[in-house]
């Protein structure tokens, strides 16, 4: 059995990396209505976190993108801090 421990909405300074990225992948797969499979296999490039334009591009099944607006504020925010925590640059896999 494994066992996931998320953190709250405001994290700590000190947390974890892992349970700030395990946090962002369960309110990514919420805030964007995608299945978990969905979520595993976002890439960085698949954000767009300019202000007042925030949006991710989901790839579906069969070969389906949509796009959602990320309209929750304190989401983006803590998808932001993950970023900057993580030090995603490039083409690299979201929630590796």
């Amino acid at each position: 059995m494994v066992t996931v421990i998320i953190c709250s909405r405001r994290p700590r300074k000190d947390l974890p990396l892992d349970r700030l990225r395990d946090r962002v992948l369960f309110e990514t797969a919420y805030v964007c209505g995608a299945r978990a499979s969905e979520v595993c296999s976002l890439y960085v490039e698949d954000l767009d976190l300019r202000l007042d334009d925030e949006h991710v591009r989901i790839h579906g099944k069969g070969g389906s993108v949509r796009t959602v607006l990320l309209d929750d504020r304190g989401y983006v925010a803590l998808l932001k801090l993950y970023l900057a925590c993580a030090g995603y640059t490039g083409k690299q896999q979201f929630l590796s």
